[in-house]
């Protein structure tokens, strides 16, 4: 993602791979930012690798296991702070 994207923007593609490699539904009333995304599901183990390839890329950040595992980054919007607070630490 080139130049500095907003939170918002960080959010809407996250959510937008989460979608596309969890297939998960247009209609699913129970997806949003704000669900946990490994206790509901919506993210297993072959997701996560695909997830930290996805957003150590795009984002141009490194991640650690513990980074993703942190209860705090296990929503989209957690991840999207996390995305947020590294790009600005520069890692």
């Amino acid at each position: 993602m080139p130049g500095r994207p907003t939170a918002q923007e960080i959010a809407t593609a996250i959510e937008a791979f989460i979608r596309d490699v969890g297939a998960v539904s247009p209609d699913d009333t129970l997806f949003d930012r704000d669900i946990d995304l490994y206790d509901t599901g919506y993210v297993d183990s072959l997701c996560t690798v695909a997830l930290t390839a996805f957003l150590q890329e795009t984002f141009r950040l490194t991640l650690s296991e513990d980074d993703l595992f942190d209860p705090d980054h296990s929503t989209i919007n957690g991840l999207t702070r996390l995305v947020t607070h590294r790009r600005a630490a520069g890692s």
